[in-house]
């Protein structure tokens, strides 16, 4: 965290390459993919390890009580709306995915008004045809 503050300290000298490695540091840094376990920040990371302290020093640091940001966690429940186009990837943690509003745009355009609605005849055959059979892959 030493190292995070002292860099803030000088932030508006920094270049974007090293701005971009400082907010590896952030409290608020999020880690997503399936290597590391799903989505995880470093608050979420110390109370799974029951480490009271460590979670002490992130909150005095600045973390955001809420762990990972509504907006992030939004955008990667992207991966499992119905409706979407069969081009996106979602087979891979790493994959681009677009945005949560631009997808459910395409379910709308596609008949599905709500994602908890019964399967549409246009989604069952789309469906058969080696889409995902179920809500996700």
């Amino acid at each position: 965290m030493a190292y995070y503050h002292k860099g803030l300290s000088r932030l508006n000298e920094m270049s974007t390459y090293e701005r971009d490695v400082l907010e590896h540091y952030s409290p608020n840094n999020v880690i997503c993919g399936a290597i590391w376990g799903g989505s995880e920040c470093p608050l979420t990371a110390v109370i799974e390890v029951k480490s009271t302290q460590n979670v002490n020093i992130l909150l005095d640091a600045g973390a955001d009580i809420n762990g990972i940001s509504a907006e992030d966690l939004s955008d990667y429940s992207a991966r499992f709306l119905r409706g979407r186009d069969a081009s996106v990837d979602t087979s891979s943690s790493f994959a681009s995915v677009p945005f949560r509003a631009q997808l459910l745009a395409t379910a709308k355009a596609k008949g599905v008004e709500y994602q908890t609605a019964p399967l549409t005849p246009a989604e069952l055959n789309e469906r058969r045809l080696g889409f995902p059979r179920f809500w996700t892959e």
